[in-house]
């Protein structure tokens, strides 16, 4: 996914997704509101200011459970100004 953003936005990779049981491709509606959190936060996360502004990106909005764990990341790290965008929904 970064190749599909990396021209537009100066990206800074601050998460770190763990492999899940399955892709969420492979999973139905229910499967996947019912994951549990998939992202760590990396060291650099810590390295920026917290009254910046966060935009994470996403490929493709399904359910907005890949948005929701990564915005809970972000929030619990202090930031407060956090904003999401998806190619597709």
């Amino acid at each position: 996914m970064y190749e599909l953003y990396a021209d537009i936005f100066d990206l800074k990779l601050l998460l770190k997704k763990n492999d899940a049981d399955k892709p969420q491709a492979q999973k139905n509606r229910s499967e996947r509101l019912k994951t549990p959190q998939t992202f760590l936060p990396l060291p650099e996360l810590m390295k920026i200011q917290k009254n910046q502004r966060i935009l994470i990106l996403d490929d493709i909005y399904t359910t907005g459970r890949t948005l929701m764990h990564a915005h809970d990341i972000f929030l619990r790290a202090g930031f407060k100004n956090i904003c999401t965008f998806s190619l597709s929904r």
